[in-house]
Order: C-alpha cells, then structure tokens, then sequence
C-alpha cells in the first residue's frame, strides 16, 4: 500500500511539474506574440531575462531571449553567446540551432564576426557537405530578406503608412533589397543555382531574392527557378509563384492565382479561370479556395 501511495504521489508531482512547465511555455508564447505585435522588445527582453536569471534554460527559451537580444540590438549582452552555444551544443535535432541562421529576428547579430561564428557552426553541424562560405553567405541574404517586417507593420499601425518612421524602415528594406539582388546576380553568375542536396531550404532564399524583385531581374531569372524546380533544388510551386509574380507586373493578370491584391483583398485577375485547380495540381499546389482562405478571401473560382 505504501508503494503504491508513493506511486501516486510521484504520478501527482509529475503532472503538476508538467502542467508548470506548460503553463509557464504558454506563458513566453503569449509574451513573444504580444511583443512582436506591438514591437514592444523591452518588455520582453526584461521578462525572459528576469526568467533566464531564475534558472529557466530549455532551448526554445533561449532561442526566444536571443531573438529579443538581437531585436534590442544588445550585442554585448552576456547572456547571449553563452545562451546561443548551449542550443546548438544540446539540440539533437537541429532544427533549433537552423534558426539562429535562418530566424530575421537575428538580423542585427548577422552583420557581426561573432554570428558568423556561430553560423560556422550551425552550418557544420546541419549542412555537413555545404560550403560553409556560400551557405553563410545564403543565410544572410535570407535575413536580410526577411528583416524589419515586423517593425514596419508596428510602425505602419503606431504612425500611419506614410508616416516619416515607416519610410525610414523601407528605405532601409530597399536598401537591404538592392544589396541582396547585387549578391544573387554574382552568386547564379559565377556559381549557379545552389544544390538542395547540399544546401537544403537555403536554396529557397535564392528564390525568395528573386521573386522580390523588379520585372528585369525576375526576367533574367525566370528560366533558371524553372530549371531548379525541374532538378528538385526548389519545390514546383515557386516557378508557379514567379511565373504569377511577372505577369501580374506586366499585364495585370496571372495563371495560377498566387498573387493576391492586399488593398482589395482579392486575387488578381486569372486567365481560364474555370481550369486554375488543374494548373495548380500540375505544380503540387493545394485547391486555390484553400490557398486563398489562408488570407482570409473566401473564393469560389468560376466553372
């Protein structure tokens, strides 16, 4: 009866200690969305370092606290290095050490010789047959990419769309742009499209830069996304994306309905519209009424 009570009593510890510990995740979870939603990175920082100093430590706590580090652009933070070495030293997976190189939260850590560090090593560890040169160089055109969207949705809400903040932040992501598209122009020159084999979701960075830009750089370079979807470097959906992306620039209409108009909160005009599913399951592309819903249209393509 004894073991058996104990028995009990552990059952019980334990699932209070579960529940602690998932009361406490959901707790960060609600404090990161709130932070990113509003920009509100001090308030943040501040929580998940008053936590980090009471012992919390598991991977996915520490790789929001560094995001916020970055945000907040506290290179010399001491916590950070000690705290982005831990994650890549004990995840098993890899998938959270990608991160640290993948994640625009980190923007402002890529453009020091201390990430680059860490990149080295991440790189090594999840992309063992890559070049560690030209994959760094993929991973900071991706940041680079991705960076500042949030600050620029915060800034849009807090001072107004054409508001002297909000055209501070684009100028800068035009900056960003033309730096990346000037990269990509003498990578695909000089080395062609990158392996997946070698590189894996790297290669969608390459695309990524592409798809971004104006119709010249995009025509130079439709061709070669085809051929790299065709090898299984890219998924078949972006030559679709990009194929979309171009004629939308150019004639104001598209084939496979990927291009949606955020003010109109519609998809673009699409030609042969009664056969747009055929065409997208052709390049592995979910129904256009479920693609569509993930913006929040609810459409029903002509018949």
């Amino acid at each position: 009866m004894k073991k058996f009570n104990r028995m009990i009593a552990l059952l019980i510890l334990f699932s209070h200690s579960f529940l602690l510990v998932s009361q406490t995740q959901k707790q960060f979870d609600s404090v990161v969305v709130s932070a990113k939603n509003n920009c509100d990175y001090q308030v943040a920082y501040t929580y998940f370092n008053k936590a980090y100093k009471a012992g919390i430590n598991n991977n996915m706590f520490l790789l929001n606290y560094c995001c916020f580090i970055s945000l907040l652009n506290k290179q010399n933070s001491k916590d950070l290095y000690p705290a982005l070495n831990q994650i890549i030293k004990t995840d098993k997976s890899g998938f959270l050490s990608y991160l640290l190189i993948d994640d625009p939260d980190f923007y402002n850590l890529s453009c020091t010789k201390k990430w680059e560090t860490i990149a080295y090593k991440v790189i090594k560890k999840t992309l063992p047959t890559a070049d560690t040169t030209l994959a760094l160089i993929l991973c900071k055109i991706g940041i680079r990419d991705q960076a500042l969207y949030t600050d620029w949705n915060c800034s849009d809400k807090k001072y107004g769309k054409k508001s002297i903040q909000s055209k501070r932040i684009i100028a800068i992501k035009d900056s960003l742009d033309k730096q990346n598209i000037k990269i990509v122009d003498s990578l695909l020159t000089t080395n062609g499209f990158p392996s997946n084999k070698k590189y894996g979701n790297l290669c969608n960075r390459v695309f990524l830069i592409i798809q971004h830009a104006d119709t010249h750089f995009i025509s130079k370079y439709i061709d070669t996304v085809k051929n790299a979807c065709n090898r299984g470097d890219l998924k078949k959906e972006c030559y679709a994306l990009i194929y979309d992306r171009l004629n939308v620039y150019r004639n104001g209409h598209q084939f496979y309905g990927t291009q949606v108009n955020t003010e109109k909160n519609i998809p673009y005009p699409i030609l042969d519209e009664k056969n747009v599913d055929a065409r997208r399951k052709e390049y592995e592309m979910e129904p256009i009424k479920d693609y569509l819903l993930k913006f929040g249209i609810f459409y029903n393509p002509k018949k």
